[in-house]
């Protein structure tokens, strides 16, 4: 129980931490370059953050309860039923992958048409791309946060790359 409810936690901070990065891409990055895929990479980002925060409510929903029926002497959420909520926050949280596999690789291609992130940055968006695509769990979601600290340490401005190779 308490494994749920810590991993529901590192779920709300993995998609507050992408909030974060989309929208710091999205300042960082030129207008001019790839406005779609600044505007595709914004949008994939933010419903990816939602859905994972309502993946995290959903597996966060019986360890609360039980802890909370616990103090309050109420029987809780039926067996049955706890597994059905259970269910609900794997599937929502294998539907977020999807939208958060599309993210990496845009911010990838983002950085790197305006000469901001090095190549190394851009493989490693494909191959957290498609380990998030493998299936989902909170274990899965590390190779993205992984990511996004190196794209976040290696980000520069605009061209700075280009220039110093």
């Amino acid at each position: 129980m308490t494994v749920d409810l810590v991993g529901s936690i590192l779920l709300v901070a993995t998609a507050l931490m992408l909030t974060w990065t989309v929208i710091s891409v999205r300042n960082a990055t030129a207008p001019r370059i790839g406005t779609t895929s600044r505007d595709l990479a914004t949008a994939f980002g933010l419903v990816a953050a939602s859905t994972i925060t309502a993946a995290a409510g959903l597996l966060m929903t019986v360890p609360f309860a039980a802890t909370l029926g616990r103090v309050t002497g109420d029987p809780g959420v039926a067996p049955d039923v706890q597994a059905g909520i259970a269910q609900a926050g794997s599937v929502v949280l294998f539907v977020a992958a999807i939208p958060l596999a599309v993210t990496v690789v845009l911010l990838a291609r983002l950085g790197a048409g305006q000469g901001s992130v090095p190549r190394w940055v851009v493989v490693t968006a494909w191959v957290t791309a498609a380990l998030l695509l493998l299936g989902a769990s909170v274990g899965l979601l590390m190779p993205f946060a992984a990511w996004s600290i190196a794209l976040g340490l290696t980000w520069r401005p605009a061209g700075e790359l280009l220039r110093d190779a």
